[in-house]
């Protein structure tokens, strides 16, 4: 009974310490003895600007959403409000968006490999470089894959080698073959140039006739060749066949033993000591030290601008196997000599031998015969 009427008490103490104040409630239960343990908030239908215990219980707002737009419903803290409603990109679409609830969406399955999804319908697409094989799921790289000319990539390509035809050529036009180019890409053919025609391009005819075509060529550096109206180095038109080769020199002496004068003219650097050479074997002229030049060549100072005369190496070949047969002769002789020395050497010792041994043989032959006189007279 004590219990029971002391319980009582308690209640009636947390009523009078934590009783509601207007449209406030009791969010949680207090604490005994701790009038500030009451968490209060506004009633339903009213909110109090993020829970700030100084401002008061305002009336949630009736806003009219536009289309597109769903009502969130206030809270104790927040008023309601229109939302955009949400797109479900890269997810499953599952329930419109309504007047009062966003757009339902569910998350697709986890992506293979360089995927992603795109669209509402957990669609996959590809990482840039990559493209969707249709028959295996899978990301194929594709960095590399290039359409043939006349060809061009589709919008959605099936594969890595998927491409589809190009809108027909225009008139006195080809497709490209470079290899930078880009898709459907064609140029004219000789003697055509490119002209917008009534709002499109085309290849019309040139009417400009010139005896040297190489007057329409651009200007270049020196130590570059005009081709096609652009500049190239001289060894790549060495390679295409527009220079003679043979009359270029060692590229990797650029700058260090010759210079180009213009065009492709070229010259060794007389004033760093190195003059022209051709040698007789190789595709390239050499520019070599004057040492080396006036040893190799019969009295000819050659440079890029006598065309017609061939300075090459001397041949010495004659020569040089008459002193290799002089030099095998001396190394056959000295071994030779040598071994007749030492043969020659070794007999002389032995004769001498010889002799001093019947010398000392006959200088004993007296003596013994002497003492076998005196044993007989005994």
């Amino acid at each position: 009974m004590m219990m029971i009427l002391l319980l009582f008490l308690q209640k009636q103490n947390l009523d009078k310490l934590c009783a509601p104040q207007d449209e406030l409630v009791f969010a949680s239960s207090g604490t005994l003895d701790n009038p500030f343990s009451c968490r209060k908030e506004c009633s339903p239908g009213f909110f109090q600007f993020r829970g700030l215990e100084t401002s008061t219980c305002e009336a949630h707002s009736q806003p009219r959403c536009s289309s597109g737009q769903f009502l969130s419903t206030g809270t104790p803290t927040t008023d309601a409000t229109c939302l955009n409603c949400s797109s479900c990109e890269g997810m499953r679409f599952v329930a419109t968006c309504s007047e009062d609830q966003d757009t339902v969406c569910e998350y697709c399955p986890e992506p293979g490999a360089h995927q992603f999804y795109v669209g509402n319908a957990c669609t996959a697409a590809c990482d840039v470089g990559f493209v969707l094989d249709v028959r295996t799921k899978q990301c194929e790289l594709c960095k590399y894959a290039q359409c043939d000319p006349g060809w061009r990539d589709p919008p959605l390509k099936h594969n890595c080698s998927h491409c589809v035809l190009c809108p027909p050529l225009p008139l006195n036009a080809h497709w490209s073959q470079r290899n930078d180019r880009f898709d459907c890409m064609w140029v004219c053919n000789e003697h055509h140039q490119l002209q917008s025609v009534d709002s499109k391009l085309t290849c019309v005819s040139q009417n400009v006739v010139v005896d040297n075509v190489q007057l329409l060529q651009p200007l270049c550096a020196a130590g570059h060749f005009a081709l096609n109206f652009r500049c190239i180095t001289c060894f790549e038109a060495a390679a295409l066949g527009y220079v003679t080769q043979h009359d270029l020199p060692q590229p990797a002496d650029i700058d260090s033993k010759w210079e180009w004068v213009y065009g492709c003219k070229w010259r060794c650097l007389h004033a760093a000591g190195y003059w022209e050479l051709r040698p007789t074997s190789g595709i390239y002229w050499e520019c070599v030290n004057a040492h080396m030049h006036t040893a190799m060549v019969r009295g000819v100072d050659l440079s890029w601008t006598a065309v017609n005369v061939s300075t090459r190496r001397v041949d010495n070949s004659p020569n040089q196997s008459k002193k290799l047969l002089d030099i095998m002769y001396i190394l056959a002789i000295v071994p030779l000599s040598v071994i007749i020395c030492f043969v020659l050497y070794n007999c002389v010792r032995l004769c001498s031998k010889s002799a001093k041994d019947q010398n000392d043989d006959d200088e004993e032959k007296p003596l013994l015969m002497e003492h076998a006189l005196i044993l007989n007279k005994r």
